[in-house]
């Protein structure tokens, strides 16, 4: 039994007013204090109205509540310490008022106790005095003050309680013995896990390097766990502990087992479902469909289109076009798709990136100093495509890993609405780490960047310079050939790359606007080929055009 209260009424034991009624889920529901009966139908099928009480009635039951004092007495293994240091107080019987009967979870909103958690002490029967909607998670204030590295939330009150006195027990005669430990509970189980822990979503994120869940091990529980994890903390480690729930652990005295499940075997969850080949042939049986066309048709047909969910990478010499290709990209599938746009362009000022697209919408070269236009019409196609592209301020940028964290919480504020996520260039992005540390944090942008773009179904396109070719062979900037092999952390955007192009221009040809966009993997269909490019100097454009092939060779000099 759980709910609000609602009045005390006479019971049949002889009490005048031991009987208090509660009101849960459109259900009204009674216990009396007196003789300690629960009494599922207090009004007899003649329910009262709800009565919403005021705020000075509020106010003074939570001012009562306060007054009593705190747990003195060990229950349900946990020390009287433990319940003082969360404020649980001591709720005395109705019928003698010196017998315990009730332990009283206080509850915060923005650090403010606004109600109670009443809970019998013999029996699973609960209630809530006071005001009991958007409140903080169970322990928030204590588990700010104690901040550190790692933030553990249980499911129950008494599980938060109890989960802290078996890590500060464990912690004993340890370098951590003076640390504190940060522990908080949801509200209401695991049906308020998602509302209780987006309400405090970017202070946790801002505050603890680690998040651990100590949900219930049970179903209910851990079906929660893994909804934490998918929609607002994908980083954080589930532990499976080793009896139902952390109070259960420390009646049980499994101290040790606990620690180890929280610090040591603490996991994602591995996948564990199965699909039967009849469940999937309806989905097989349907006609395969090309994607959504690019701005260069021959491109299109090499990959059969433009895919949500996939991970594009394009790599070039300095100088020779990429900036060019996301441009053109983003102005296309505005116009021809109507797709909205990320593009986190690392090497040109927002400003910049809004004349150029724009350019490419109007055939102008917004871009290019001396280039005469007519600024009513680059402010009617700049407010065209205000809803549709979104620019990433490159002021912001960090540190490698705190940029991409930033990154991270722009595309899952606006990844629901967002078609296409681009980041030019990745070099730039892990600019500052030595050849090792850019490895593995390419690999791990790659990764996570594919997991974005499945979850909030969009095209991910990344850009990226070249290493240097192998000795003899032809620079990049002299229209030497691309190949996978030379991306920046080409190994792990080889492994997590659905496409990868080369883009290859010859700066000292015959005509530098000659251009090749090179396809050089396609994970689905396996193809490879080529698209003779053109840059229009008049329009600011790249066009697909098929220019003689002497055009590319190097110009005479003298």
């Amino acid at each position: 039994m759980a709910g609000q209260c609602i009045e005390k009424l006479p019971h049949s034991c002889g009490s005048s007013d031991g009987l208090q009624t509660y009101f849960d889920n459109g259900k009204y529901t009674g216990y009396c204090h007196v003789c300690a009966t629960y009494v599922p139908d207090p009004y007899g099928g003649n329910e009262p109205e709800i009565v919403v009480k005021t705020e000075a009635e509020i106010e003074q039951e939570v001012a009562d509540a306060r007054k009593c004092g705190f747990v003195n007495f060990t229950h349900r293994a946990i020390p009287p310490a433990d319940w003082k240091y969360f404020g649980v107080r001591l709720g005395m019987s109705e019928r003698d008022g010196v017998t315990p009967d009730t332990v009283m979870h206080p509850r915060t909103r923005d650090g403010k106790v606004v109600s109670f958690k009443v809970k019998l002490l013999n029996k699973k029967i609960m209630w809530s005095i006071g005001d009991s909607h958007n409140l903080d998670l169970y322990g928030w204030l204590g588990a700010k003050a104690v901040g550190g590295l790692t933030l553990y939330i249980t499911e129950g009150e008494e599980d938060a309680i109890a989960l802290r006195r078996i890590l500060m027990e464990m912690n004993r005669g340890t370098a951590y013995a003076e640390q504190g430990v940060a522990v908080v509970s949801l509200n209401n189980g695991s049906d308020s896990a998602i509302e209780d822990i987006s309400r405090h979503l970017d202070e946790i994120n801002k505050t603890w390097k680690y998040v651990v869940l100590a949900f219930d091990n049970d179903g209910p529980g851990k079906k929660a766990a893994k909804s934490v994890k998918a929609r607002l903390l994908p980083n954080c480690l589930i532990a499976s502990l080793p009896a139902k729930d952390a109070n259960a652990c420390l009646r049980n005295g499994l101290m040790r087992a606990t620690r180890d499940a929280l610090i040591y075997n603490a996991a994602k969850p591995l996948p564990t479902s199965l699909l039967t080949v009849n469940s999937l042939i309806d989905e097989a049986c349907e006609e395969v469909v090309f994607g959504l066309d690019y701005p260069w048709p021959g491109v299109t047909d090499l990959t059969y289109g433009q895919r949500k969910k996939e991970l594009i990478t394009i790599g070039a010499g300095v100088g020779v076009g990429k900036s060019l290709m996301a441009h053109e990209l983003a102005a296309h599938n505005f116009r021809n798709h109507g797709w909205k746009t990320l593009m986190i362009m690392m090497e040109e000022s927002p400003a910049e990136t809004v004349r150029n697209v724009c350019g490419k919408l109007d055939d102008t070269p917004y871009h290019v100093p001396g280039t005469q236009f007519d600024k009513d019409v680059l402010r009617a196609t700049a407010n065209e495509i205000d809803a549709y592209i979104i620019i990433w301020n490159p002021d912001e940028n960090s540190d490698p890993e705190t940029t991409w964290a930033a990154i991270k919480q722009a595309i899952r504020t606006h990844g629901n609405d967002i078609d296409c996520v681009m980041l030019d260039n990745m070099t730039t992005a892990s600019e500052g780490l030595d050849t090792s540390e850019k490895n593995e944090f390419i690999g791990l942008v790659a990764k996570e960047f594919v997991d974005l773009a499945m979850k909030f179904d969009f095209e991910a396109v990344v850009f990226s310079h070249l290493n240097t070719p192998a000795k003899g062979a032809k620079s990049h900037e002299e229209g030497g050939r691309v190949l996978e092999s030379q991306f920046t952390g080409s190994r792990a955007l080889m492994r997590y790359s659905h496409m990868m192009f080369g883009f290859e221009r010859n700066k000292q040809a015959q005509d530098p606007n000659c251009s090749i966009i090179r396809l050089l993997k396609s994970r689905k269909y396996g193809k490879s080929g080529t698209c003779k490019t053109y840059y229009e100097a008049s329009t600011g454009r790249l066009t697909q055009r098929n220019w003689q092939d002497e055009l590319y060779e190097n110009r005479k000099v003298g």
